[in-house]
């Protein structure tokens, strides 16, 4: 595995270390196991906040490798839940240096972050070898502010502000409406708490409810032994 940092130069010796520790610090960077990935979105790069008012959003991917690595799939998710996909043209014999523009509409309107991955065939050669049977891409994140509201707010920030306005209003505790499952997950473990404390109930109807069609939370209600407990 190896991690790339963007720099102003193809010499090593030449490399600005301070830069090169800003970027790191800044998350512009990817992971490759034989494959190598870069992305901008909606003009930005990764470690970057953008804006994506409205949930639209502009991926354009770009993959490469060398002849000996074969890239399949390329993947995009949003607070961990896939989004857009698309296969990976290559040609034998040849090294893969191919851009995919991958358009997405995300259909919560809440912030999230964004990452790419590319999935690829297994080496088995002994010039690469590998503890797992695929080679692999990934990018750090790149932070959408979907509101409009101009700044980025992570899935726990967006969840509590929920709970929060659902408690203030007196609404009944239905669970998280509107959201993906990354904002839901947090929704409920913020919510398990104050069931338990307010009003004695249990995550099970609301889980029930929130789980539907997303099998991150089902594993979440079938895994979590505090929300189990209760």
């Amino acid at each position: 595995g190896r991690t790339y940092v963007p720099s102003d130069t193809d010499d090593p010796a030449a490399i600005d270390v301070d830069a090169a520790c800003a970027a790191f610090q800044a998350g512009q960077t990817s992971i490759s196991m034989g494959i190598f990935a870069d992305v901008l979105v909606n003009g930005g790069t990764m470690g970057d906040q953008v804006d994506a008012e409205g949930g639209r959003v502009d991926v354009s991917l770009r993959v490469s490798s060398p002849t000996w690595v074969r890239p399949r799939r390329a993947l995009v998710f949003c607070n961990g839940e896939e989004v857009a996909a698309m296969d990976v043209p290559v040609v034998e014999g040849k090294p893969t240096d191919v851009t995919l523009d991958l358009p997405v509409q995300l259909a919560s309107m809440r912030d999230a972050w964004l990452v790419c991955v590319v999935l690829g065939d297994g080496i088995g050669g002994p010039w690469f070898p590998l503890l797992n049977d695929y080679t692999l891409a990934a990018t750090n994140p790149v932070f959408l502010d979907v509101d409009g509201d101009g700044a980025y707010s992570n899935p726990r920030v967006t969840a509590q502000a929920m709970l929060e306005a659902d408690l203030l209003a007196g609404r009944e505790l239905a669970g998280p409406q509107n959201c993906d499952s990354g904002v839901a997950l947090q929704y409920l473990d913020l919510l398990a708490d104050v069931l338990v404390e307010r009003t004695g109930e249990t995550l099970r109807r609301v889980g029930r409810d929130a789980a539907a069609g997303r099998p991150n939370v089902e594993d979440y209600l079938q895994n979590h032994h505090p929300v189990r407990e209760h």
